[in-house]
């Protein structure tokens, strides 16, 4: 009897020890997840808002442009300078945390004039993500006469990928003319990637009268595709306005069929174009009237996406008077008609958005998978210039539960400071809003992102 206890003694003593120690482990794995969660999703510095003077010198640095990785890691592009004679494009690489990714380039950063060999001008217009993560770059730089469009592939630590194109760029002048050593400006404004890695950029090229829209096609590896278009690129010329110049702010593909976003402008006005071209480069004349949509106000667009339901949405601004801007966001079909089940029957404007009653501009968008609109730009409060965040439902309805029903001021919330725009808005896959543009420090300007939890929080 007294072994059978002391053997029961035993075994209870082993059954509780086993017990705090699946405890412990229990708890250490939650740690762990913690930590991990924390190390992935955690809050940005400085309650969501990071500021960088990334030139280190007296100089204006603007943000531009920003993605965000499937690990959660973001790249900002924009440019630093001290007048219009000299501007140096950088891409950063950001860690969860806003810290700078010191294994990325040079201690995190890139400056692309050092990759272009540029004379004194650069600038990165638009960035986009491969299948593998590596990172596409667009825009155009000074030659020293004229501007030339440039593609770009970087590896994820910011190298230049060599296999792509010629060492990993491409570079193209005379577009207009079809001839390399015409030394025209081109200038390329916008990239996207489709489903099947093929990569489209899409600018302004001038033909020496004016300036017409160009689009290109590129294969994975950085070939021009010579069966689109014209030995691989398509031009478009007086679509809007006749005799007049034809610029573009986004390309899109979807389901094989690519979108332009632009507009013409003559002497007397502007006018917003999105037009539909198939895989050879010709207008789909099934889309809007002959291939085209056309806003008959004096308006340019800075922003397009496209959904999985083939939805455009863009936005931009209309020129109601001098210093007198209006936002606009317009949601068309995939048959190019305006959405009447949309606010204001697909078209909807945004005024007063800061409280001030001259400037509201609309430069960018993105648009969730679950049908949410996201708006970022700038406007003016009456004393100052405010960079803003809208969000929209998926009927063009204010969100009321984001910010102050469905619109947030970044200064006010995040004291960003006296005057900042908002030139790029990225959501990442968890609902993570980020917000990169530029702020006056009292003396130039200094880049920030900031990132937003989807009820308009810090995040």
């Amino acid at each position: 009897m007294k072994r059978f206890l002391k053997r029961g003694s035993f075994f209870f003593l082993l059954f509780i020890i086993l017990g705090l120690a699946m405890i412990i482990i229990g708890l250490i794995y939650i740690l762990i997840s913690y930590y991990d969660r924390v190390n992935f999703y955690g809050n940005f510095l400085s309650g969501g808002t990071v500021i960088y003077d990334v030139s280190k010198r007296k100089s204006d640095d603007v943000g531009w442009s920003i993605i965000v990785d499937r690990d959660g890691k973001s790249y900002l592009a924009g440019y630093s300078g001290s007048s219009d004679k000299d501007y140096d494009s950088f891409i950063v690489k950001l860690n969860q945390d806003g810290k700078i990714d010191d294994t990325f380039g040079n201690n995190g950063k890139i400056i692309l004039s050092k990759v272009l060999n540029s004379k004194g001008k650069d600038y990165a217009e638009s960035m986009a993500l491969d299948s593998e993560q590596k990172i596409l770059i667009t825009g155009y730089f000074f030659n020293g006469k004229n501007f030339d469009s440039y593609i770009l592939k970087l590896d994820t630590n910011g190298k230049i990928d060599k296999s792509f194109g010629k060492r990993g760029k491409l570079i193209f002048n005379g577009i207009a003319t079809n001839n390399p050593k015409a030394n025209l400006s081109d200038i390329s404004r916008s990239i996207f990637v489709d489903k099947s890695q093929n990569i489209y950029i899409a600018g302004s090229a001038w033909n020496r009268k004016n300036y017409q829209v160009f689009i290109i096609k590129i294969n994975r590896d950085g070939k021009v595709d010579s069966s689109f278009g014209k030995n691989g690129i398509a031009q478009f010329d007086d679509i809007a306005i006749k005799y007049s110049d034809d610029h573009i702010s986004a390309v899109y593909e979807k389901n094989g069929k690519i979108y332009i976003a632009g507009w013409s402008v003559s002497r007397k006005n502007k006018k917003t174009f999105v037009i539909r071209i198939d895989q050879n480069g010709n207008l789909d004349n099934d889309f809007g009237e002959q291939g085209k949509v056309i806003l008959d106000e004096n308006s340019y667009p800075n922003s397009m996406v496209v959904d999985e339901n083939e939805n455009i949405f863009v936005v931009g601004d209309i020129e109601k008077g001098k210093l007198d801007l209006d936002a606009y966001l317009i949601k068309l079909n995939k048959e190019g008609k305006f959405d009447n089940s949309f606010v204001d029957n697909g078209k909807i404007l945004f005024d007063n958005i800061a409280g001030g009653s001259r400037e509201d501009s609309a430069t960018s968008l993105y648009v969730d998978e679950s049908g949410k609109i996201y708006i970022t730009g700038v406007s003016w409060s009456g004393k100052n210039y405010v960079a803003y965040v809208i969000k929209l439902n998926s009927d063009g309805n204010f969100d009321k539960d984001f910010g102050d029903n469905g619109k947030l001021l970044i200064d006010r919330v995040l004291s960003l400071g006296n005057n900042s725009i908002g030139n790029s808005i990225f959501v990442d896959k968890i609902g993570r809003i980020y917000i990169v543009g530029s702020v006056w420090n009292g003396k130039d300007l200094d880049a920030f992102v900031v990132r937003l939890l989807n009820n308009g929080n810090p995040g």
